[in-house]
Parts: C-alpha cells; sequence; structure tokens
C-alpha cells in the first residue's frame, strides 16, 4: 500500500458510540497516518440494521478499514467489507454477528473470551490520551446521574464532593461538571453543601454541561492530578483512567446486582485501577493506577499487525 490507508468511521449520531470509533481511528492516525473520513449509516428502510448498502467512494478513494460502534452501525460496516474490500471492525460487542466482522473489539466486562477475531479492552476505547503535563493542584469532579444501573440522590453526591474538597487543602482548586442525565436539584445540592464554607466554594468552579464541549473536557482530563467520577458514569471513569489520573469513585446507590458494567467498575476497585470513596475516607488518598491504559494505541497495532499495515506515523 504506497499512500496512507484510509480509515471510515461509520456513525449513528450517537457521541458516545462515535467517541469509540473516533479514537480508534485516530489512533491509526498516530500510528500509521492514515486518514479518516466520518459516514453515516446507510438506510434500508425498517431492516437497515439488518440490511444495507455501503456509503459510495468519494475522492479520498475506497476505505481499507471500516469501523463502527453500535447495533445500527453493523450492516453499514459489513456492506463496506463486501462491496470495496475493506477490513471491518466492531467496536462493543455485535452478538450473533460476531463471525461476520474481520475484528471484534469487546470490553472486558461482557465476558467474552479473547481470540480469534475477539480482542478484549478494559472498558470502552476512548479519545482521552495518557498525559504526562498533568497539574498536581488541579482536580476534576464529574457527576452524572441516574441511570438503568443507579439511583441518584444528589444531597449525598453534593455531601461526597464537599468532603473530597474540605480534605484536599488549601492549594487544589477543583473543577466540575455536570452530564445531560445530572437532575437540576443537583446543582442546588452542591450549592447548599457550601452555604456555610464560602472559602471552600471558591475553591469550585461549576461547569453545567451546557457550557463544556469535548474538547473542554479533554483538556480538563490531561490537566488533573485526581479525577472524581460517580460511579454510574462508566464511559467517564474509563476515560479519566486513561488519561493516567488518579481516579476515585463518587459512592451511588446501585439497583438490583448493577449488571455486567458495575461489576466491571467493582474489578477496577479490586485491582487498584479507583479508589472508592470509603477506602479514600479512611485512607485519605487515592491509589496511583497500576500502569498505563491507553486501549487505543493497543487496539490501533492489533489492526495494523493483524491486517498488514505497517506505515509510518503522519
Amino acid at each position: 500500500m504506497g499512500s496512507p490507508p484510509l480509515i471510515w468511521v461509520i456513525g449513528d449520531g450517537k457521541a458516545g458510540h462515535e467517541n469509540q470509533s473516533m479514537g480508534l481511528a485516530l489512533a491509526m492516525t498516530r500510528l500509521t497516518g492514515a486518514r479518516v473520513e466520518r459516514r453515516g449509516v446507510e438506510r434500508a428502510g425498517v431492516l437497515s440494521r439488518v440490511f444495507a448498502g455501503a456509503p459510495p467512494v468519494g475522492e479520498g478513494g475506497a476505505p481499507w478499514l471500516a469501523i463502527g460502534a453500535g447495533a445500527s452501525t453493523h450492516a453499514t460496516v459489513l456492506a463496506c467489507g463486501r462491496v470495496h474490500g475493506a477490513k471491518t471492525v466492531a467496536l462493543m460487542n455485535p452478538g450473533w454477528r460476531r463471525r461476520r466482522f474481520d475484528l471484534c473489539v469487546i470490553p472486558e466486562h461482557d465476558g467474552v473470551r479473547e481470540g480469534g477475531r475477539v480482542v478484549v479492552t478494559k472498558g470502552a476505547i476512548n479519545l482521552v490520551r495518557p498525559s504526562l503535563a498533568r497539574e498536581e493542584r488541579a482536580g476534576l469532579v464529574l457527576v452524572g446521574g441516574p441511570s438503568k444501573h443507579h439511583g441518584w440522590d444528589g444531597a449525598e453526591i453534593a455531601r461526597q464532593v464537599r468532603a473530597i474538597v474540605e480534605r484536599s487543602g488549601g492549594d487544589r482548586a477543583w473543577t466540575l461538571t455536570t452530564s445531560r442525565r445530572t437532575p437540576l436539584e443537583t446543582l442546588d445540592a452542591l450549592e447548599r453543601a457550601f452555604a456555610d464554607a464560602p472559602a471552600l466554594r471558591a475553591r469550585v468552579s461549576i461547569w453545567p454541561v451546557e457550557r463544556t464541549d469535548r474538547e473542554w473536557l479533554l483538556a480538563r482530563y490531561a490537566e488533573s492530578a485526581e479525577v472524581w467520577v460517580s460511579e454510574d458514569s462508566v464511559s467517564m471513569v474509563y476515560e479519566a483512567l486513561t488519561s493516567g489520573a488518579r481516579v476515585g469513585l463518587l459512592r451511588v446507590d446501585r439497583v438490583g446486582d448493577g449488571g455486567r458494567v458495575v461489576r466491571g467498575l467493582d474489578a477496577l476497585l479490586r485491582d487498584g485501577w479507583a479508589t472508592g470513596f470509603e477506602e479514600w475516607s479512611r485512607s485519605g488518598a487515592l491509589r496511583p493506577p497500576p500502569g498505563v491504559l491507553d486501549e487505543a494505541d493497543r487496539v490501533a497495532r492489533v489492526v495494523s499487525d493483524r491486517f498488514g499495515f505497517a506505515g509510518g506515523a503522519a
């Protein structure tokens, strides 16, 4: 292959899915100098998840690799393989279609065994890069909201945040941001939690999600030495770990047994990748991560080696 390979990222419009696909695509760019084009799902009526055509080839040429995350992308990614000869990669478990993809990249909490066409990752691939420029005086708090596996108590979250700020010492400034699931009442609870401590409140800059974007959050990950995440925000937990920061989990009540994703969080706590609020309350410190978590770059190397491209970085 004489020119840089072309990667098509097949998007379904869901930010979480496209962050995964772009995370891998950009890692391929760093490794091989690949070009990246985003293409949408090719619809085929009510059966679009089973039958779909491939997007037409543009000026950039036919794709060498097609990547998709989410069930609605699967048919289009596979069509890229049939029509354009692209290698096909599914991020997340494609279920019964697993054998039809050239490679499936599946988080370990799904319980799928690695081997053959399956590569298992610790959490979902994301856009965050490990950072060497973290500022010890910078802390980040990421607050989610009620979810399928978690209830929500905004006052309890606010209590935990106050305890963290109070115990962290006067030289650390905290940035707190919310998610689209965060109830408005949680922001009120945060203000009440600091009502009697204006000096502590002055150390916390609150950014509702509406005032932020992806680039803003990536910059906060890169600069923060400590990141606390409410445990319902699973994707952000893995983003924080990828940044290389010390990571703490804010306690959130679980619904039932929490399912396999929550069991994956328990494994992170058990293996020392993150520190729970209760453990931090006893020790006063977050454990440093036991290693570097950079699943995007690791999987990019697997893809490059397996599919026979060994280009140079752009």
